[in-house]
């Protein structure tokens, strides 16, 4: 899926390991789509992570400035 920049291998590892939205199936048994909305979420949580560890981060860089 190229919107999580991820392969499909990927994909289903971070359903895995990282809370990455479940496919719904369509059609076939083996044709499975995202629901966007689901995916964008996931991607806007990754980010937040990423934002909040990076505070910690400089809070804690910071406090060893002063220190």
């Amino acid at each position: 899926m190229r919107r999580a920049g991820l392969a499909y291998s990927s994909m289903y590892e971070a359903m895995r390991l990282r809370g990455f939205p479940k496919p719904v199936k369509v059609g076939g048994a083996r044709s499975n789509r995202w629901v966007l909305r689901e995916v964008d979420a996931w991607i806007a949580s990754r980010i937040a992570e990423r934002d909040a560890s990076a505070k910690k981060i400089t809070k804690a860089c910071a406090a060893q400035d002063v220190a």
